[in-house]
């Protein structure tokens, strides 16, 4: 329905001028006071006609309006009342109002509010819901027993939400409405006037004969007062031309520029892997917690509400016990205004650990008779089909150091004689053997002097193999053939077994006439019998930190330290296929900076890469759990007190880790500890030697390795308890326990 409220108010005041007053006569009115009403009929647009006859009354002249005409301007006067009755019902309050934003609607709602000085004295109209507007509704609220306290995120106090939206249409509807006045301003707000398709521009005021002193608010434009039309000639309506009227501007808000003021910030609710962290703003805004476990925080995980609030509310979970976490709180308001607070942190709860498991069946076994300083665990493999160990080691039994194997029953007795496996015959050092169980062979690898090749920086991967009774079943297999150009130095090796082949990682440093040295992670299929299956692919460059690799049955995760000033400084991991190809890019696991990080390792669960790697310079030990896509989930401090670097085995439930560390006077002892899917220790460390009754400085373990295989553990380690010197050579012991 179209109402014309200037053809309404025009004819009723044609009406009330020409017929309908009984008081208001010529002789009561001077000229300036019937110029006054003409022009105000000129402003509304009145037709000339009627302009005539209100002037020819006022002026003590006879109207030449007919009875017919006069019956016509009240018809369609009622008409219009009645048409504009029924447009204030259909006028509603319909979207949730508050603090902070501007618009038609707000300029609809405070035009409503100012009939009421009791609940909104200062009456201003701006477009911006601001603290006076707030106010005003709140009193709204408290009057009709909506609410009287609380805050707009807890109770809606200030905050035109449902129940004060049905009050206020109640009270347009019924209240204001019923009575048949308008309320002053209602019909000339922008809303409104798009609701009843009436001229954009307000309808200017008559002349007042006083003014009364608004303020207005900071951050608007001042409105600026309609101008009233000047009529034409002087009194008696002749002379010189009109001025027409100048609408009135409204105020209008300047746009938002500035940022939520972020206060009161706290952390409730620690828990062991979870926190409730809280703030306050000063307006409406969402909220956004950045955190990780570094400081200052690079790269770092997000937990995001969009719900606009004064009070803010986070719960992050799954965070790492007994960690320190680092974060900031972020707020963003209605004009994308941005507000980051400084720095914050919090440290998980750990949680209590029942008893250390009784280790009473760990008997100590003694493997070797040697009492050799170059005596180094390198590798221990279980044989699931005998329920057997392939046990290698280190010993310079012959002058010189080499690589030994035998195979231990699911005690530690030896089955064989010592084996001989490597040949060095020079002061070569033997680098990063390692023992694979295939499921039918026991295969070894390892970087050392090739005996046939008299280069000293020539130093490649070897392979040997031999059954599960400790068979030799073929020659020792360089695996890599000697160049024209290049001669390598195939270092910290790590092999793991697919099903069907071997896949070999390695740090390289090629030789090469006028290039510069560097070393590389080199990616390398191996076939059953060690022969090489496609190219060698070059997975990282300068790197110092030996590579590791695990097979989750699909894929391919590799973890290594990066290189700075020749100590590691940073640990990555990437996936890669079976062809070596990575799958997404390379992923920062730790934020060491200026510190000495390095001795990465990995596990896969069967959902979750664990990533083991070290802070050498703050003495720590860290476990990550990263998704199957690559993600860090999670990073859980392992020890802080370790000599050589922890290793760990999963046994389909849960990770046992076994690290040496010091305890007094720089000796070491053993340590071993249970932990769950997430790297939590789920009972109290349980160290594995009772020196109790020997001297403290002869206290040394070291070299631990680590196997879980028929629902217990094994461990291997040097111990120098058969010692009689302060220094740490020893004998290779063994045990297991559950």
């Amino acid at each position: 329905m179209n109402i014309n409220m200037k053809k309404y108010t025009v004819l009723s005041l044609a009406i009330v001028f020409l017929f309908g007053s009984t008081t208001l006569t010529h002789a009561e009115l001077n000229t300036s006071q019937v110029n006054s009403i003409i022009s105000l009929l000129q402003a509304f647009g009145a037709d000339q006609s009627v302009v005539n006859n209100v002037r020819v009354s006022l002026t003590g002249g006879t109207p030449t309006t007919t009875t017919t005409q006069i019956k016509t301007l009240q018809e369609q006067v009622k008409e219009l009342k009645s048409e504009l009755a029924e447009a204030k019902i259909k006028i509603k309050f319909t979207e949730t109002l508050y603090r902070g934003i501007s618009g038609d609607k707000v300029i609809e709602l405070q035009e409503f509010l100012k009939q009421f000085p009791d609940i909104y004295p200062e009456g201003l109209v701006t477009g911006y819901f601001g603290p006076l507007t707030e106010t005003a509704v709140q009193k709204l609220q408290e009057k009709h027993d909506i609410v009287s306290g609380g805050t707009t995120a807890t109770t809606g106090y200030g905050q035109v939400g449902p129940k004060t939206r049905a009050q206020l249409n109640s009270l347009l509807t019924t209240g204001a409405g019923s009575s048949g006045v308008t309320p002053p301003g209602l019909l000339t707000a922008p809303g409104i006037q798009k609701k009843l398709a009436t001229s954009t521009s307000p309808v200017p005021p008559t002349t007042a004969t006083s003014t009364t002193s608004t303020t207005t608010p900071s951050g608007t434009t001042p409105a600026i007062p309609a101008t009233p039309a000047t009529p034409s000639g002087g009194g008696g309506g002749g002379g010189g031309g009109a001025t027409p009227a100048t609408p009135a501007t409204p105020a209008e808000p300047e746009s938002d520029t500035t940022s939520p003021v972020i206060s009161n910030i706290q952390t409730t609710s620690v828990a062991e892997t979870s926190v409730t962290i809280t703030w306050d703003t000063d307006e409406l805004a969402d909220s956004k917690v950045d955190y990780a476990f570094n400081s200052p925080i690079t790269t770092a995980s997000s937990t995001i509400d969009a719900t606009t609030t004064i009070n803010h509310s986070i719960n992050l979970s799954s965070l790492g016990a007994g960690t320190t976490h680092y974060y900031v709180v972020v707020s963003k308001d209605g004009s994308s205004n941005t507000a980051t607070s400084s720095e914050q942190s919090f440290t998980t709860l750990t949680p209590p650990l029942p008893p250390a498991p009784s280790f009473a069946e760990w008997d100590n076994i003694q493997i070797t008779s040697l009492l050799d300083n170059g005596n180094k665990i390198s590798g221990l493999s279980f044989d699931s089909g005998s329920s057997n160990y392939g046990l290698i080691w280190t010993d310079n039994r012959d002058g010189f150091q080499n690589i030994y194997f035998n195979i231990l029953d699911s005690n530690g007795n030896k089955l064989t004689q010592d084996i001989k496996v490597s040949e060095n015959t020079t002061s070569s050092v033997i680098s990063s053997p390692k023992i694979i169980w295939s499921g039918n062979h026991y295969a070894i690898f390892w970087s050392g002097r090739d005996p046939a090749y008299d280069y000293v920086n020539d130093r490649p991967a070897f392979f040997a193999l031999f059954d599960e009774d400790g068979n030799r079943l073929q020659q020792n297999v360089r695996i890599h053939p000697i160049g024209s150009q290049t001669v390598n130095l195939e270092t910290s090796i790590d092999v793991v077994w697919s099903g069907t082949e071997y896949a070999m990682v390695y740090k390289n440093k090629i030789y090469q006439p006028q290039v510069p040295e560097q070393f590389n992670v080199v990616f390398q299929r191996l076939s059953s019998s060690g022969g090489v299956v496609g190219p060698e692919v070059t997975i990282a460059t300068d790197i110092l930190g030996g590579p590791r690799i695990v097979w989750t049955g699909t894929e391919y995760g590799i973890t290594w330290g990066t290189s700075g000033d020749y100590v590691d400084r940073e640990i990555y991991f990437t996936r890669i296929n079976t062809d070596g190809e990575k799958q997404g890019g390379d992923i920062q696991i730790s934020f060491c900076g200026s510190d000495w990080c390095s001795w990465p390792d990995v596990l896969w669960d069967g959902s979750s890469y664990i990533i083991r790697w070290n802070n050498i310079s703050k003495g720590e030990a860290y476990l990550s759990k990263v998704n199957s896509a690559g993600a860090i989930q999670s990073t859980n401090l392992l020890t802080d007190n370790f000599h050589d670097n922890p290793k760990l085995i999963w046994s389909g439930s849960e990770y046992g880790a076994v690290w040496n560390h010091h305890r007094g006077n720089d000796n070491d002892v053993l340590d071993f500890v249970k932990l769950n899917s997430s790297g939590i220790a789920t009972v109290e460390t349980k160290n594995l030697i009772d020196y109790s009754d020997e001297p403290l400085n002869l206290y040394c373990s070291r070299d631990p390795e680590i196997s879980y295989q028929d629902s217990k553990y094994a461990v291997v380690w040097i111990d120098s308890r058969d010692n009689s010197t302060a220094s740490c050579a020893g004998e290779i012991y063994f045990a297991t326990g559950n």
